[in-house]
């Protein structure tokens, strides 16, 4: 018998693949938008992803065009300048505080005909104030004179402001050994020194004695040179820090 011929392959070609290859292509490039878009939420990127969809699905009116009440979330840099506010307004009241203080010292020295023997100098923290030793102690001695206690009295009246000030007290002394039984050595007489003026500060109530802290330096830390008389006298000195603190 002769063999049959096989028929050849003809008639249409099965193309039923391709609707869910172009149906995954537009999952694909829908899914791409999301992501896109959801990458930094807010209203402009949400009507731009709503506009987005409508185009992909041919348009038309659908859910996406309606606002959707999301909070927007804050990029990376936003809020920042909240806490900048704060921290310039906080600076400018420490600057505030300093100025008024300055004002306040340089009355009373003014005054009381003080311009020799007491120094106002601001620095990066606040307020510094410079105060002769022969101002208020006898050569070789920590304690305050009695006439001279007022002045301690009345720096503290003057920085007995709101928010309080924080005060460091430091004693200073010249290079010329001391020659009696109380003390040691300068050091130990700098110290006294800064610790009895604070203390007199701290008379009055109204101040925080966690606010004050006291120390002495010696003649470790001289603002002149101690070969002249001059120099000499302006080591001897006690320095009040005043520094305003923020509210």
């Amino acid at each position: 018998m002769a063999k049959k011929k096989k028929k050849k392959a003809g008639g249409h070609v099965d193309e039923s693949w391709l609707l869910p290859y172009s149906d995954m292509q537009t999952l694909l490039l829908a899914l791409f938008i999301v992501l896109y878009a959801s990458s930094t939420v807010s209203s402009e990127r949400l009507q731009s992803m709503a506009d987005a969809f409508n185009i992909v699905f041919s348009g038309g009116t659908g859910v996406m065009e309606y606002p959707n009440p999301v909070e927007e979330i804050p990029l990376e840099n936003e809020g920042k300048g909240s806490e900048q506010t704060i921290l310039s307004t906080s600076d400018q009241t420490v600057k505030n505080t300093v100025n008024t203080l300055e004002a306040r010292v340089s009355d009373y020295i003014e005054e009381n005909d003080l311009d020799s023997k007491i120094h106002v100098t601001k620095t990066e923290e606040g307020l510094m104030l410079q105060i002769e030793s022969e101002v208020l102690f006898d050569s070789g001695s920590a304690v305050v004179r009695e006439e001279n206690r007022i002045i301690a009295r009345q720096i503290a009246e003057i920085i007995n402001i709101n928010p309080p000030v924080a005060v460091k007290v430091t004693g200073h002394t010249d290079n010329v050994p001391i020659s009696n039984a109380k003390y040691k050595d300068n050091w130990y007489l700098s110290v006294d020194r800064a610790v009895n003026f604070m203390s007199i500060m701290l008379e009055d109530k109204n101040l925080d004695p966690g606010n004050f802290s006291a120390t002495g330096y010696g003649e470790m830390r001289p603002v002149a040179s101690n070969d002249t008389a001059e120099g000499r006298q302006k080591n001897r000195r006690i320095e009040v820090y005043i520094q305003p603190q923020p509210e």
